[in-house]
């Protein structure tokens, strides 16, 4: 764990294959074995082992502020999700459903609500909440989602395409499709908003990335590499 004002490096922190830094740079998480909290100097502050789950961890989201923390795992059962209260090193919410299925995809939207794939289903969980309510259901499998930082769109992508909900208008409002890459339409794995929440990029299968421009939804940039396998991050 480096700060960069005066490049000094704080910590070393164990073997991750997953990171998030909270949105005001107090927390840093790990996943996924176990998924383990550390504040902005490498202070471990919670560990969550497969056993507190009762299933494997597989994806990790932070609040803005770095309190909740949100873990998304395979159990016994079926995909699950739990969520954490960092400071105080308990449970605060668990749902695990009894299907098969791929561990839930999360993001934490800026006021701190939590949007869950649940197999075909968009769950919302409000902050401070315990009620759980089906913000969209699909017929196809859900792949991963994304929170604009303005907290205004929620995008998801599936086998087959990507969407974008407006929370202002209570409604889905885009339907699209990665013209770049060998699986045109579908192939995106991971969904970046830029810091503006004016474009929204996605990545994934064999050389698939776009970006997309809000609020129409226009492609902008659809690059292509002859040397690329698959594209793992955009910034």
């Amino acid at each position: 764990l480096w700060r960069l004002p005066d490049r000094m490096r704080i910590a070393t922190l164990p073997s991750v294959n997953q990171l998030v830094i909270s949105a005001d740079g107090t927390t840093v998480a790990g996943c996924c074995s176990p998924v383990e909290v550390w504040d902005s100097n490498g202070v471990r502050k919670l560990s969550v082992d497969s056993a507190a789950l009762s299933g494997g961890p597989v994806n990790i989201a932070l609040t803005s502020d770095g309190k909740r923390l949100a873990i998304g795992f395979e159990g016994r059962r079926g995909p699950g999700f739990a969520v954490w209260d960092v400071d105080a090193g308990q449970s605060l919410f668990r749902r695990e459903i009894d299907l098969s299925g791929n561990a839930p995809s999360l993001a934490f939207a800026p006021n701190g609500d939590l949007a869950v794939t649940m197999r075909t289903t968009i769950e919302l969980l409000r902050s401070g909440s315990t009620e759980i309510t089906a913000l969209v259901n699909r017929t196809d499998g859900l792949v991963t989602l994304a929170y604009s930082p303005d907290g205004r769109y929620l995008a998801w992508s599936t086998t087959s395409s990507i969407s974008v909900y407006d929370f202002t208008k209570g409604a889905e409002v885009a339907q699209l499709k990665a013209s770049s890459g060998d699986s045109p339409g579908g192939g995106v794995d991971r969904l970046f908003f830029s810091a503006d929440s004016e474009y929204l990029g996605g990545v994934g299968d064999v050389n698939t990335s776009t970006v997309w421009r809000a609020p129409n939804w226009r492609e902008v940039l659809a690059p292509r590499h002859a040397e690329f396998c698959k594209i793992n991050t955009m910034a």
